[in-house]
């Protein structure tokens, strides 16, 4: 990730986002289908399973309606091999319906896999201005609260509505052959409930779709308090900051309850209209038996397979509620995963033709070589993030091979997007950047990033020990280069003083190293990737006076033999720079070295004097 322009990463949120697409219900519904499609095979299985299954199961109720015609007529042989077959079918259902069950946790949980894999891939294909522009806590909650909150939905409703369908079928068919004027009367539930389930489910997709909108609210909210725990605390904000997510909290909870209150007026309805058709059902019943057209074995297995009709039925009301929810969480995800990807980030190159000084010639090799050994050009490049209000104006600069250039200026003048350009993080509206004649836009992403290493202002840990940190999670890390890298960082006097040395275990959000310590152990990093370019983003601005004497000497050091672009905020820090850039408004107003810039008593004079009559 490349450093960042300023302000917040908290901001609009995905709600202001312009690029953000409109989806709907019916669309995720269509975009879930199609994920599934790959496991077609299994989810057939799964199909032929829970059908075989329902229609054992369904067969159970008919046998028993005989069994209790048998009792009445005291044919009790015939009663045991009804109850024996009843006993057969009933285990041969559960074992097919238990296959179904494994194979539907399959593929949901493939599914799963999959989604997150997307997901992930997403991030490392977007814009830095999308990046920079969302709640951090919004993006994790796409990827993490709603991928699960998906495929649990999926997990349980494939299955269920699967058998619940099957039932509803074969009860209906069993219910048909037992008594058709029964049958009808138990239908006359179906459009009623079709009706009020529809509405409820018309109604409550927006709160749900609210509810998991308010979620990413809340994650980020949940992520900055940890995070800016100690800034809250000591500017007073933490009162503040409460309330702020009291009231988030609260629209929450409202769209939730709203969402879950609504959805569960589905089952009370249900249960109304089913308990209506058992009294008139058993009303009925009742008059056939004393007719003489049904016997009461009959009426027993009509009951008890309107139950069975009813209950399957109200299942799969359930399951088209919750899966509001599902779809609305799957609206985020694929709103979030549909967004463009950067061109950027997904530039294979091009193959070129390196000579010894980068230039188009000889047979294709590796063009690495070439641009270690060349000179920096930016050749009139203009920059803007937002259309016609430019951070970077025409700017030329030529910078040749380990070259140490510090660039300074005020906030906002153009140094950190300088270096994005560098690092092809965003690419110029007019003009060009060429490492050794080449234009960077034509090499492969991977290899000009693959040149450059950087020592970021906030330095970053993650979780392991400090040797897998040094060698950046390296497998096969040599273990001498990792101890070398810490002395020429001077890092290695401070490891050793741990109980644990180099295996001593590490995150970013560690407190057994100051902030100093960690940026010691990047800049050891640094010396570890061995990259002939280096960019060092006001690496000492984040350290206390004394371990800013060990970071200014190890940056030193680091920078021998390499080209490297410093971002100073310290101004006492980049004195023995070979060239000092000054920007003002996105414009390279000043170039030389300390002692020239300061004659001359220009912008760089101004600065220098200010910072020091402030220090």
């Amino acid at each position: 990730m490349p450093p960042r322009r300023g302000g917040s990463r908290h901001g609009r949120g995905m709600g202001g986002n312009p690029s953000e697409k409109p989806q709907n219900a019916r669309l995720a519904w269509r975009r879930l289908l199609k994920e599934l499609r790959p496991y077609g095979w299994w989810l057939l299985l799964e199909f032929v399973a829970t059908a075989l299954g329902t229609v054992a199961s369904v067969a159970v109720p008919a046998l028993l309606g005989l069994a209790t015609d048998t009792i009445i007529n005291r044919d009790f042989d015939q009663l045991v091999q009804y109850l024996i077959l009843a006993l057969v079918l009933s285990v041969i259902s559960a074992g097919l319906l238990y296959l179904a069950n494994r194979v539907n946790r399959l593929v949901v949980q493939r599914l799963a896999f999959k989604l997150r894999g997307d997901a992930s891939s997403k991030i490392n294909r977007l814009s830095v201005s999308y990046v920079e522009s969302n709640d951090v806590g919004d993006l994790v909650s796409r990827t993490t609260n709603d991928v699960d909150n998906i495929t649990q939905t999926l997990q349980m409703a494939i299955g269920r509505a699967l058998e619940s369908l099957f039932t509803v079928s074969a009860v209906l068919v069993m219910m048909f052959l037992i008594s058709p004027w029964l049958a009808l009367i138990t239908l006359v539930v179906v459009p009623f409930s079709a009706v009020g389930a529809t509405l409820i489910m018309r109604r409550s997709q927006p709160y749900f779709r609210k509810q998991w909108d308010k979620t990413g609210v809340v994650s980020t909210l949940v992520e900055e308090s940890f995070s800016g725990q100690q800034i809250l605390s000591l500017h007073g904000m933490t009162k503040g900051y409460a309330k702020k997510f009291e009231a988030e909290n609260e629209e929450f909870t409202q769209a939730s309850f709203k969402a879950q209150f609504i959805s569960m007026l589905m089952r009370p309805m249900l249960m109304l209209l089913t308990n209506l058709s058992y009294v008139v059902i058993a009303v009925v019943g009742a008059l056939f038996v004393l007719n003489g057209t049904m016997t009461i074995g009959a009426v027993q297995a009509f009951i008890q397979y309107s139950r069975n009709f009813s209950n399957p039925l109200a299942a799969v009301m359930q399951i088209l509620n919750l899966m509001q929810s599902a779809l609305a969480s799957a609206e985020r995800l694929f709103q979030f995963v549909d967004e463009t990807d950067s061109p950027i980030e997904t530039d294979g190159g091009e193959t070129f033709n390196c000579g010894p000084n980068g230039t188009e010639e000889g047979s294709p090799v590796d063009c690495s070589g070439a641009l270690a050994q060349g000179t920096i050009k930016f050749e009139d490049v203009t920059f803007s993030y937002v259309p016609g209000k430019p951070v970077i104006k025409h700017l030329n600069l030529t910078v040749n091979r380990g070259d140490s250039v510090a660039i300074v200026g005020p906030t906002g003048a153009g140094k950190t997007t300088l270096v994005n350009l560098l690092e092809r993080y965003v690419d110029p509206d007019s003009g060009r950047i060429t490492i050794g004649g080449l234009d960077i836009r034509r090499i492969p992403i991977e290899i000009l990033r693959g040149e450059i290493g950087m020592v970021a202002q906030d330095p970053w840990l993650f979780e392991g020990t400090i040797a897998e940190n040094i060698s950046f999670g390296e497998t096969s890390a040599d273990s001498s280069a990792v101890r070398e890298a810490a002395r020429h960082s001077n890092l290695e006097p401070l490891v050793e003083a741990l109980p644990e040395g180099f295996a001593t275990e590490v995150d970013n959000e560690s407190g057994s190293l100051s902030a100093g310590e960690k940026q010691l152990l990047t800049i050891a990093r640094a010396f570890y990737a061995r990259r002939p370019l280096m960019i060092l983003d006001e690496a000492t601005s984040a350290v206390d006076t004394r371990t800013e004497v060990l970071v200014a000497k190890a940056l030193n050091r680091l920078g021998r033999g390499r080209t490297t672009f410093t971002i100073a905020h310290r101004l006492s820090t980049i004195r023995g720079a070979d060239v000092i850039l000054v920007m003002e408004n996105g414009e390279l107003v000043e170039s030389g070295t300390h002692e020239s810039l300061l004659a001359a008593k220009g912008a760089y004079y101004r600065l220098y004097s200010s910072q020091f009559k402030n220090g």
